[in-house]
């Protein structure tokens, strides 16, 4: 599983996403302190939980935590899963994220998971590989 704080791309990202979406951003309030992991957030435990999304709701303070609650839930969503992908959809919507905003988001995560074996097998690269954004 990647980890968007400890890999530093939620640290990349926020400056961007409060440029190019301020009205947004502004919205969502302002959290003194800069970006710091909500409290005890597991992503894979709310994507299952029948109340998983009022859960992941309620640890967003601001607009750098709505990122980090997002692109943790993303992380760890399984696209093959409609449930997971329902609940995606769903955040988003609460978090009231402009659908570019949503739409980069995901192109940004699906670059960055590893390639399954065959595919990187195909293309002469061993082990997994993740892009940058």
């Amino acid at each position: 599983m990647l980890q968007y704080a400890s890999d530093g791309l939620l640290t990349q990202l926020a400056p961007a996403v409060r440029q190019r979406y301020d009205a947004w951003w502004r919205s969502m309030g302002e959290t003194a302190g800069g970006v710091r992991e909500p409290a005890a957030l597991d992503p894979h435990g709310l994507l299952d939980h029948p109340r998983g999304l009022r859960m992941a709701l309620e640890r967003v303070q601001g607009a750098e935590s709505a990122l980090w609650v997002y692109l943790s839930v993303l992380e760890c969503a399984d696209e093959d899963r409609a449930a997971h992908r329902v609940f995606v959809d769903d955040l988003a919507e609460a978090l009231l994220m402009p659908p570019t905003l949503i739409r980069e988001l995901g192109d940004a995560a699906r670059r960055r998971r590893p390639r399954s074996p065959q595919v990187a097998a195909r293309a002469g690269v061993s082990g997994s590989v993740s892009a940058a954004l």
